[in-house]
Formats: structure tokens, sequence, C-alpha cells
């Protein structure tokens, strides 16, 4: 996968990860020159995120958005099967473009096809929730 940057556990010290999560508490980026701003809270949480992560152990990559990923990796990022994306392809349903015999997926694409899934889910929950409601199946305890 191509613009990727990755950090593995025991590539930052134990106690400069938690000098790191200290300052950290404080959304506050400090340049060379001294001069400061406050971090968005979006990218705050990204950074602490980034930290806690390691902390615990785990590797952190970060991909931009415009990287291509392979049927594999986007069916790992899906939580689904490769024959699934495979087919979510064909039917045009998830847009690809062939690199030699590669199927390539846009992280973008792949992101935009996981939210589009999440917000159907959501949608077929509450109205499964709607029609037990409407059915008396749920009581008030149960919602």
């Amino acid at each position: 996968m191509h613009d990727v940057r990755e950090l593995n556990p025991g590539q930052i010290d134990s106690p400069v990860l938690d000098e790191v999560a200290r300052v950290l508490q404080t959304p506050l980026l400090v340049g060379p020159e001294g001069d400061q701003i406050e971090l968005p809270p979006d990218m705050h949480a990204f950074l602490v995120e980034i930290v806690k992560s390691l902390r615990a152990g785990d590797g952190v990559a970060i991909v931009t958005r415009h990287a291509d990923l392979t049927t594999l990796e986007a069916a790992n990022i899906l939580n689904v099967s490769r024959q699934f994306v495979l087919e979510k392809l064909r039917s045009g349903e998830l847009p690809y473009h062939q690199v030699g015999t590669l199927h390539m997926i846009k992280l973008s694409d792949v992101l935009h096809y996981r939210d589009e899934l999440d917000i159907r889910a959501d949608q077929a929950l509450h109205a499964m929730v709607d029609h037990a409601d409407a059915n008396g199946i749920l009581g008030d305890e149960d919602l």
C-alpha cells in the first residue's frame, strides 16, 4: 500500500511515550521558534489515540485518503470477505480501477462505502425497533 506511514511498538521508548501523553493533556503545539497554537479538537483526539495505541503495544499506520488498496486490504477495513468486496466491484457498488490484473480501490471510496453500510444498518435497526414497538413486541423497559 502506498502513502502509508507506520509506527510500531518499540520504535519509541516507553518513557518518551509517557512524556508525550503528559504533554498532550494540554492541546497546545509549540513550534521551534516558540510560537504556540491550540490544536483543533479532532487533531488533538487523533494524536491522543496514536499515543494510547502505541502505549498499549499496538502499531499505528496513517494512510492518505487517496491511497490505493487491494481487495484484501479493503475487505479488512470493511470487516468482510475478499469475495464480498469482489462482488461489490462487479456490481458497481464500489468503484475501482485495475493495475495489471489487480483490482485497486481508493481508500476514500472504501471509507465512503463503509459509512453507507453503517447508515443502512442503523436504518434497518430503527425499522425493526419501530416494527416491534408498533406490534407490541417490545415493552417500555426494552426501549
